[in-house]
Formats: C-alpha cells, sequence, structure tokens
C-alpha cells in the first residue's frame, strides 16, 4: 500500500509540475522585429479568437481568423480561416466571402502571459503582447487597485 501512495504522489507531482500557472492576456500582440503586422488575441473561458493582420507576399493587406479552445491554457492549435470582399467602411452591406482552413495550419504555444511563439504558413515568429503605456512588468503592477 506504501508503495501505491508514493508513486500516486509521484503522479501528480509530475502532473503538478507539467501546468502552467498562468493565462495569456488577451490584447493586441505583435512581433516587435517586424512592426506593422500584428495580432488580436481574445481569449474567454480558455476559449481563443486570433485576427491576424498580416501582408501577402506582394504587400497587400489580409487577414485572417481563428477559433479554437486552449489545449491546457497555453497551446493553440486550429486552421487560418481567411476572408476577403466585404464592406467597405461607408458601404452598403455586402456578404464577405470565407473560405475555412484556406491558409492551414496555426499553432500559438504562451511561454508567459504575454509572450509567445506563433507559427503559420511555414514561418516562426517570438511574439509579446503590445504595451501601450504600462511600462515594464513591475510598472505595471502599480496601476490602481481596489479591494472588494
Amino acid at each position: 500500500m506504501r508503495f501505491f501512495h508514493k508513486t500516486f504522489l509521484a503522479f501528480i507531482l509530475l502532473v503538478a509540475s507539467q501546468a502552467n500557472a498562468f493565462t495569456p492576456e488577451s490584447g493586441f500582440w505583435w512581433n516587435p522585429d517586424e512592426p506593422g503586422s500584428g495580432y488580436t488575441i481574445e481569449i474567454q473561458d480558455n476559449y481563443l479568437f486570433i485576427i491576424a493582420y498580416v501582408y501577402d507576399d506582394v504587400g497587400n493587406p489580409i487577414w485572417y481568423t481563428s477559433g479554437k479552445t486552449l489545449i491546457g491554457n497555453d497551446i493553440f492549435d486550429s486552421q487560418l480561416d481567411y476572408t476577403y470582399n466585404g464592406t467597405c467602411i461607408d458601404c452598403s452591406y455586402t456578404q464577405p466571402i470565407s473560405i475555412i482552413g484556406e491558409r492551414g495550419p496555426i499553432t500559438i504555444v504562451f511561454e508567459t502571459e504575454t509572450t509567445a511563439t506563433l507559427q503559420f504558413e511555414g514561418a516562426v515568429k517570438n511574439i509579446e503582447r503590445f504595451n501601450f503605456i504600462l511600462g515594464d512588468e513591475v510598472s505595471k503592477m502599480r496601476g490602481e487597485w481596489q479591494i472588494v
């Protein structure tokens, strides 16, 4: 019986040590080495939705989208959808054309709440949450705090 308890305890410790104790932050993400492109990531109840605003190989701006439940709390693995021919800002509504899975797989592995590795279309990019005004990690903690 002691063997069972020790084995079970070792298993629990192994599983617990592999779990990440953070949740990725929703917001605007980018690769600081490649300004101009970016990613909007929204996470609600472990479901991640991403919009990638990037450029094609001739420089035309394009948007891709994807959504799926995270694996654990730090891995996103899905397919990129391509939508085009939508409505301009001051035009009458027209139904856009969406091609599900058109741009192939996308994988995001979050290392921390604000850093990740993104892979799609054969490229691997280090991305981070865009910080508008909050400063470094320590400065972010100095904001307004409320106790309820």
